[in-house]
């Protein structure tokens, strides 16, 4: 697995994870890879440091990648978190009985 950093057109930048570098140029080629901040798919690599393995322990107890990997975890969680907290604050909540209501609609 490799890990590149990511940038949009707009500047954003993300971190994605790759089976190698040349699945990251498949994806890239067919448009499989998209900002999660704005959705456009004309990114690249941003500039880098280059990540060398170190085997020492953070203060946690965990591995450093194990550490990253549950930073990136929790960015998912809280992003979800606000997503859901935007969607009950912009959407209107129609029932359990939609389908049967649109269906009524729909025949008159």
């Amino acid at each position: 697995m490799i890990l590149y950093q990511l940038k949009c057109h707009r500047e954003h930048k993300f971190d994605a994870w790759f089976l190698n570098s040349a699945t990251y140029d498949s994806q890239l080629a067919t448009a499989n890879i998209t900002c999660p901040h704005c959705g456009t798919t004309d990114v690249g690599k941003a500039p880098m440091a280059p990540n060398i393995s170190r085997r020492r322990k953070v203060s946690s107890g965990l591995k450093e990648n194990e550490y990253r990997a549950n930073q990136v975890a929790k960015k998912i969680l809280e992003a979800v978190d606000g997503l859901h907290d935007e969607v009950k604050e912009k959407c209107d909540y129609v029932g359990d009985e939609f389908a049967e209501e649109a269906r009524r609609i729909h025949y008159g």
